[in-house]
């Protein structure tokens, strides 16, 4: 495995342990006592970003043929069911008061405090995200998309769980009346009889939401190199494999690393052979050879203490 699969990993599990680290009743009570809670919530924020940075830049110059299994059209597709709903939760989310959030603690003494997304779910922010890490795990199938997005999977449901607890110890019976209404689960209250449905209230986030999901759509080979309605594998070599009638990139490998005479890779024993598309945009090369260039720039200026990563 390569440095940038490395960082992808040891940063996604930094992006992990400092949230749910820093959050914890202990340290946030003693770092909130010496910073305030503006200070508290710089710190946070600035920890948060330099992870997720790191995670970045891993994630982007990492390989992405090691896969774990091939998905195949079925798993590539998935996204396309996903990510409306996990879209449309993290719209309400953010559009409708949660007493989850930083400083709208006061939504629990509303008369009806579980309103909108939160009839579904009371952590609809963390469920569209962790939907949204799952779907591309699966559709993507290789080591580093695994590891990139896992850290959100396991901070956005892990940092769920984390936040019941920690809202219990703060806010004690007021909040343990809004989690009796509500659920962890997305649509547990609503089959539990704890909630009842109202189209009404789902308007607008289903609105924002879907709107959200075609503009990703039609945006997403731009920002991500990648077309994910794509029925078929492309290749800007316009290779093609004469045996399946379809492209396949060049010089992508599988676990076995080899490839047929026409240049396609071999069957393997994970019972397919469908490689990750390598298709990439002009803006998503530019910033990606922009970044390479960036970080080779780092590595040779003749500083008297290096950082050690600029070593890689």
């Amino acid at each position: 495995m390569g440095t940038a699969i490395w960082i992808t990993g040891l940063a996604s599990a930094a992006f992990f342990v400092s949230h749910l680290g820093l959050s914890s009743v202990a340290v946030r009570g003693g770092l909130v006592g010496r910073l305030g809670e503006k200070g508290f919530q710089g710190l946070y924020a600035l920890v948060a970003l330099l992870a997720l940075g790191a995670m970045i830049a891993g994630y982007i110059q990492a390989s992405h043929t090691v896969f774990l299994w091939l998905p195949g059209h079925g798993l590539r597709h998935l996204p396309l069911l996903i990510m409306p709903l996990a879209l449309i939760l993290i719209a309400g989310g953010v559009l409708a008061p949660n007493p989850s959030a930083v400083g709208m603690t006061g939504a629990l003494d509303q008369v009806e405090p579980a309103q909108g997304v939160l009839r579904i779910t009371r952590h609809p922010v963390m469920w569209g995200i962790g939907l949204w890490a799952a779907a591309h795990i699966l559709a993507n199938g290789d080591l580093a998309s695994l590891l990139f997005f896992g850290g959100f999977l396991l901070t956005a449901l892990g940092g769920a769980w984390h936040l019941d607890h920690r809202m219990a110890v703060d806010q004690g019976e007021r909040w343990r009346r809004f989690a009796a209404i509500t659920s962890y689960l997305p649509f547990a209250a609503l089959l539990g009889g704890r909630q009842r449905w109202s189209w009404a209230e789902l308007r607008r986030p289903a609105a924002w939401g879907l709107g959200a999901f075609g503009l990703l759509l039609v945006l997403h080979p731009y920002l991500f190199g990648v077309r994910p309605y794509w029925p078929a594998l492309v290749s800007s070599s316009n290779e093609r494999c004469p045996s399946r009638q379809r492209s396949c990139p060049a010089g992508v490998e599988l676990n076995t690393g080899q490839k047929n005479a026409a240049g396609c890779p071999a069957a393997s024993s994970l019972g397919g052979n469908q490689p990750k598309p390598q298709e990439e945009s002009a803006p998503f090369h530019a910033w990606r050879e922009a970044l390479a260039a960036g970080v080779d720039r780092i590595r040779t200026l003749h500083l008297p203490h290096r950082p050690r990563w600029a070593k890689l």
